[in-house]
């Protein structure tokens, strides 16, 4: 996809396909509009099945039925649990290929009906232990689906929060912001008004809130609260961004003109710590009768934490964070693995930032299973997680299944203030113009 954007940075960090029961597809490509053109892929033979066709005797009843379509079938061939798990081979045997029923019997000891995620079979090849792929991680998130599958769990929703008890911990005093900026203005203002004034600045070409560097000292300090953690400055989001995530850093003394990193972190981690440092601990009025203390975080039940994921066709969660590849773990195969390519790199929290020249794409032998699937159905959804990095930006694509900049069947992207959508249809054209459009108010301004 082409853009005369320059400078775009998208940061993705959850992307879903979903479609009928049985769905596939040609070509994804997840693309900035940066300047990475849309690349065609070569057409390849698809992977074989290395597991025999089934033979031995029929399945006891429905639940062994739901494990043999659902799981055992994933995972007995060669190059997965049945090269070691299979009959006369390792214990436990539940991947065996001469008969399912005891196939199923081994399986049970190793998953958890309640706690799926909890499964022994998930933990061990999460832990490393035979995982197909590279990353261990995509491997158990792909061996989760398989079972939640089989036990129901998966019908509707496969991704849910699981509430445990907080730790047990006495209330306390605690820091509060003072109303006064000026111990702000003097430790980590000066660092904020320096290196982020491009962006975060109402005033900038490519204005980014929050305005934490604005010229005027109120509304940065303002801004700049709930960036920074009092008690624990090395938890402030300032500081991460730089530590961990690489973000905008600048050169430090010594670094010869290059952007430096840990440098840079480590001046905002002393700012804020020196601004923490000069705010008194407020006390609790003793004549109050208090509870048990409970965090923000701890108390705050994630909102979505059910996600219908029910005909999921491909899957990306970005968990891997590093390497040139993110996997598919929607546990529908063959999987269709995107090659990182061009400028994109890895975000802290589970994402990839996408900027000018880079793309994640799958190639045309696995992503064919979006297409068979969704002609069976004619219906799909697209799922995204996004961050635009400004709202100035225009045909700035998120994500796309097409053939060229020309013919494409979807594609969601930015159109600076607006998210639009092109869909192939019977009243538009093989690129499907004309496009849906969101509303102005809002549009692409949030996640």
């Amino acid at each position: 996809m082409n853009s005369t954007e320059q400078g775009f940075l998208m940061r993705v960090t959850h992307l879903f396909a979903r479609g009928a029961a049985v769905a596939l597809l040609a070509t994804l490509a997840a693309c900035s509009g940066g300047g990475a053109a849309t690349t065609v892929n070569q057409q390849a033979t698809p992977p074989t099945d290395t597991a025999q066709a089934y033979t031995g005797p029929p399945p006891a009843n429905a639940d062994v039925q739901a494990f043999k379509i659902n799981l055992w079938q994933n995972i007995r061939a060669s190059n997965r649990c049945g090269a070691c798990h299979h009959e006369g081979g390792q214990s436990p045997q539940f991947a065996r290929s001469d008969d399912v029923n005891l196939a199923y019997q081994a399986a049970l000891p190793l998953v958890n009906l309640t706690r799926p995620d909890q499964s022994l079979m998930v933990l061990k090849v999460g832990g490393g232990h035979n995982c197909w792929v590279a990353d261990p991680s995509a491997c158990a998130s792909t061996l989760l689906v398989w079972i939640q599958a089989w036990i129901g769990a998966g019908s509707a929703s496969s991704t849910s929060i699981q509430l445990t008890a907080p730790v047990d911990q006495a209330a306390g005093g605690g820091k509060q912001y003072p109303a006064d900026p000026t111990a702000f203005e003097s430790t980590v203002y000066p660092l904020l008004k320096q290196y982020c004034v491009g962006c975060h600045t109402s005033s900038s070409a490519s204005a980014q809130q929050p305005y934490f560097a604005s010229a005027n000292p109120a509304e940065a300090y303002a801004a700049a609260q709930s960036k920074m953690n009092l008690s624990q400055p090395n938890q402030s989001r300032f500081y991460e961004r730089l530590a961990t995530e690489f973000h905008h850093c600048w050169p430090t003394s010594g670094s010869g003109g290059a952007p430096d990193c840990p440098g840079s972190a480590a001046a905002m981690l002393a700012a804020i710590t020196a601004f923490a440092n000069g705010i008194p601990v407020t006390p609790i009025d003793p004549s109050l009768v208090i509870s048990r203390a409970l965090t923000l975080q701890q108390g705050t039940i994630a909102e979505g934490g059910n996600r219908y994921e029910a005909n999921l066709v491909a899957k990306y969660m970005f968990q891997t964070g590093q390497g040139s590849t993110a996997y598919d773990t929607s546990g529908v195969t063959p999987a269709a693995d995107l090659a990182l390519s061009g400028n994109v790199t890895w975000a802290g929290g589970w994402g990839i930032t996408l900027a000018a020249g880079g793309k994640a794409q799958a190639p045309t032998s696995a992503s064919a299973k979006i297409a068979t699937m969704l002609q069976a159905s004619g219906e799909y959804s697209i799922e995204a997680w996004v961050a635009p990095a400004n709202v100035t930006q225009a045909n700035a694509y998120i994500v796309s299944y097409s053939g060229s900049n020309t013919t494409r069947d979807a594609t969601l992207g930015q159109d600076v203030t607006q998210y639009e959508g092109f869909a192939r249809s019977s009243v538009t054209d093989t690129n499907g113009n004309p496009p849906l459009i969101t509303a102005t108010n809002g549009g692409a301004a949030g996640e």
